[in-house]
C-alpha cells in the first residue's frame, strides 16, 4: 500500500481540474473517489483477512477494549480464516474485498444456530470498520449487509437429507466416513462426535461387538452420559468397514463443519442444511421403526415425545424412502 501521498504537479492540476467539476454539487473528491469504487466493486487496495483481522484487533486494543472481548474476536476471526471449501483459498489468504454475500452465509452455515448471531457481530465488525474507518477504504461493499443469522424458528420445516443424498455422501466420505455414519445412523449431533471447545468422541465409545454407543459427559449437551443401545444396522456395517489401520483415537479426523463442507461440494448445495444428519436420521427412523418412544431415546429427549410430534414426524418422508435410508451399505 502507498504510504507516499505527495502530490506531483500533474497530480495536483487533476485535483484541481476535478474540483472544478465537483463545484456546486455538494461532494469532495473523495466522495466522487468511493462512488467509482463502489461502481466498480472493488476497493483501491485490500488487505487480506488474516492482515485485515490483525489490524481490526490492534485498532480495538488501542480504544481500551477489554482483553476478554478482544480474545473472543480474535477467536472467532481465527476461525473465519480457516472457512472454504476443500481445494478453495481460505479466508485468510483472500483479499478483504473479494468476499461476497454468499461467502458469509456460508461461513455461518458451518457454525451451530445457536452461535451465528455472534459470529455475524464479529464479521460485520470487521467489514465496516474496514470499510468506515480506512482511507482510502479497505472494502467498497460491506458482504454482511441483509445478512441475518438469527436462530431458525421451530416451527420452520426441517431439512432432510434424501436417501440418494447419504449414498452420494458416504460413498465420497473418504476419512470422514465413520464420522458421517455415526451421524446418520445414530443421530448423534455433530458438536457431539467433533465438537468445537469440546472433547471428541473416541473409538473406545463405541463397542461393536456389544453394539452400543456410549456418550461421555464431557461432550453430552447439558445431559450427563449417555448410552445408546439397539441402533440401526446401517451404523454396524459403515464402521465395520473403516479398517482398523485406519482408525485413531477419535471417530472423527477433523472438525465436523468439514463434512458440511464435504456435502456442499458433493452435493452440489449452496449452504450444508441446518441439522441435515441429526433431522434426516429421525425423520426416517420414525417412518421406519413407527415407534416415536424408541426414537426419542436415541435422540435423548428422555422419552419425551413431543418434539418428534412437532418435527420430524411433519417430514414429508415416506416408507420407501426410510427403508432405502436404512439399506444404505458400504460396497463390498
Amino acid at each position: 500500500m502507498r504510504s507516499d501521498w505527495a502530490l506531483s504537479v500533474d497530480q495536483k492540476a487533476d485535483a484541481r481540474a476535478a474540483l472544478r467539476l465537483l463545484e456546486g454539487t455538494g461532494h469532495t473528491l473523495v466522495e466522487a473517489a468511493r462512488m467509482i469504487m463502489r461502481e466498480r466493486g472493488r476497493a483501491p487496495w485490500s488487505p487480506t483477512w488474516e492482515e485485515a483481522g490483525s489490524a481490526f484487533l490492534r485498532s480495538r486494543k488501542e480504544r481500551g477494549l477489554r482483553e476478554s472481548t478482544r480474545g473472543w474476536y480474535a477467536r472467532e476471526i481465527g476461525l473465519a480464516g480457516n472457512y472454504g471449501l476443500a481445494g478453495e483459498q481460505p479466508w485468510d489468504k483472500r483479499k478483504l474485498d473479494s468476499f461476497t454475500r454468499a461467502d458469509v452465509m456460508n461461513a455461518l452455515a458451518d457454525r451451530s444456530p445457536g452461535v451465528r448471531p455472534a459470529v455475524l457481530r464479529v464479521l460485520r465488525a470487521v467489514f465496516r470498520w474496514a470499510m468506515t474507518e480506512q482511507e482510502p477504504p479497505w472494502v467498497v461493499n460491506d458482504p454482511t449487509r441483509g445478512v441475518k443469522a438469527s436462530a431458525p424458528r421451530r416451527d420452520r420445516e426441517i431439512s432432510v437429507l434424501t436417501p440418494a443424498q447419504c449414498r452420494t455422501l458416504l460413498a465420497g466420505a473418504g476419512p470422514h466416513r465413520a464420522a458421517l455414519a455415526l451421524a446418520l445412523f445414530s443421530g448423534l449431533r455433530p458438536w457431539e462426535i467433533a465438537g468445537q471447545d469440546k472433547d471428541w468422541l473416541g473409538w473406545d465409545a463405541i463397542d461393536e461387538r456389544e453394539r452400543v454407543v456410549k456418550i461421555p459427559a464431557a461432550i453430552a449437551k447439558g445431559r450427563g452420559a449417555g448410552r445408546l443401545e439397539g441402533l440401526p444396522e446401517a451404523l454396524w456395517a459403515w464402521l465395520a468397514s473403516v479398517p482398523k489401520s485406519e482408525r485413531g483415537a477419535t471417530v472423527a479426523v477433523a472438525r465436523f463443519r468439514e463434512i458440511g463442507r464435504l456435502g456442499r461440494k458433493l452435493l452440489g448445495l449452496r449452504t450444508w442444511p441446518r441439522d441435515a444428519t441429526r433431522h434426516s436420521f429421525a425423520s426416517y427412523a420414525v417412518r421406519e421403526y413407527k415407534d416415536p418412544g424408541k426414537v426419542a431415546l436415541w435422540l435423548r429427549h428422555e422419552g419425551d415425545q413431543r418434539l418428534l410430534y412437532q418435527h420430524y414426524l411433519a417430514a414429508h418422508v415416506s416408507a420407501a424412502e426410510a427403508s432405502e435410508f436404512f439399506a444404505l451399505r458400504p460396497s463390498p
